[in-house]
């Protein structure tokens, strides 16, 4: 886990998240992507986009904050 001393904590951040649930959210990254870091020496870029993909996932179990909500659906999005 990453010392809070790392962490400034004059940045406003936006409601609902904390450095507890950000530095939570950095250790469940960790500990899931230690067994893909092979992908990371062959495939950097899907290596990042699985980062992503694990940093979203930790920081919505970890943090409460809201789900951006738009006023369109998936589907409509995209012209048919």
């Amino acid at each position: 886990m990453p010392p809070a001393a790392d962490f400034d904590g004059t940045v406003p951040l936006p409601p609902g998240l904390t450095i507890p649930a950000i530095r939570k959210s950095i250790e469940y990254i960790e500990k899931e992507l230690a067994d893909l870091i092979d992908i990371y020496y062959e495939q950097a870029n899907v290596f990042s986009a699985l980062v992503g993909i694990y940093g979203v996932r930790a920081l919505d179990t970890s943090a409460s904050t809201r789900k951006a909500v738009t006023g369109t659906s998936p589907s409509s999005d995209f012209p048919i």
